[in-house]
């Protein structure tokens, strides 16, 4: 089942309210991105390889957004899972 949101939808949204729970969503920003670097710090000191934080970041901003768009909450690496790949087959997506 499709879910669509017409403009009609948007135009009955009471945007000032919702405007006012942007400040709300700072923390969740700031956090995540902070967890993020960290967790690609953490990968690469298991893999000994250099990552591209930059690359990191624009790529977890961009999941993150879609995700947004669906419905979805903020992701980044897991660490464990990440690990857990490494060990299995000797290779990651983020270490070409």
């Amino acid at each position: 089942m499709a879910i669509s949101i017409s403009g009609r939808d948007l135009s009955q949204a009471n945007w000032p309210v919702i405007a006012g729970q942007a400040i709300g969503l700072a923390p969740v920003l700031i956090v995540s991105t902070i967890a993020l670097l960290l967790n690609a710090n953490g990968l690469e000191l298991i893999v000994k390889k250099d990552v591209d934080l930059n690359r990191e970041l624009i790529t977890a901003g961009i999941g993150n957004l879609a995700a947004g768009l669906g419905g979805g909450t903020v992701g980044y690496h897991a660490i464990s899972l990440s690990t857990l790949n490494h060990a299995l087959s000797g290779a990651s997506a983020f270490l070409d």
